[in-house]
């Protein structure tokens, strides 16, 4: 008995997986810079309140 020679695989579901794959990893990306983005938001905020107080 012979096995079966693997599919080659397909060019098409290669170039999509790795597309799927680079968008995700931009998603994450995007999804930290927006986190970076919240707390510089905070601080900022922050120390305006500070700023605004009567001394």
């Amino acid at each position: 008995m012979v096995a079966a020679a693997p599919a080659a695989p397909d060019a098409a579901a290669l170039t999509a997986a790795l597309h799927a794959q680079y968008l995700q990893h931009q998603l994450a990306l995007a999804e930290q810079r927006n986190q970076h983005l919240l707390a510089q938001q905070a601080l900022m905020q922050q120390m305006l309140d500070l700023m605004r107080r009567p001394v």
